[in-house]
């Protein structure tokens, strides 16, 4: 299952597995060994339908479920890229046109490098995959020209 859709999920296969445990949970045999064959007989029939839902849930929410997160690092992508302007402009002048080229082809590297990554099963995920190259590189450029502000 998609990791993302799985996380998506995660709270409601937590609950279903607290409820399916309380569901199998059962002490009406003479002993020990037979509770624990009908538990386990239990849990794998409500295990086995629980797959099937999974796998049409996963169907279901796995559109939204990756546009949310694109759109999420489409802002945090914005938001780096702001505050690496932000930091660029507090660098003085004159160190700025001694930097200059270097940020020009940092940024056509940072394009090409995130570009270039292998495409993703999905359009969807292979610009996720893209957008979180880009925040990773615009950090750490962010992070290097944080040493040139005075």
């Amino acid at each position: 299952m998609d990791v993302d859709v799985r996380n998506h999920l995660k709270p409601q296969q937590l609950a279903w597995n607290q409820q399916k445990k309380k569901q199998c949970q059962s002490n009406q045999y003479p002993t020990p060994e037979q509770n624990q064959i009908e538990y386990l007989n239990c849990e794998t029939e409500l295990t086995r339908s629980r797959i099937s839902e999974l796998q049409a849930q996963q169907d279901q929410v796995y559109a939204n479920v990756k546009e949310a997160k694109l759109q999420k690092l489409k802002q945090e992508a914005d938001d780096s890229i702001k505050t690496l302007e932000t930091t660029w402009d507090a660098i003085p002048e004159s160190i700025r046109d001694q930097l200059s080229s270097n940020l020009k082809s940092w940024t056509k590297s940072a394009d090409n490098e995130c570009d270039s990554e292998k495409p993703a099963d999905t359009e969807v995920q292979t610009k996720i995959n893209r957008f979180n190259c880009r925040i990773k590189l615009i950090k750490a450029k962010t992070k290097e020209l944080e040493g040139y502000k005075l």
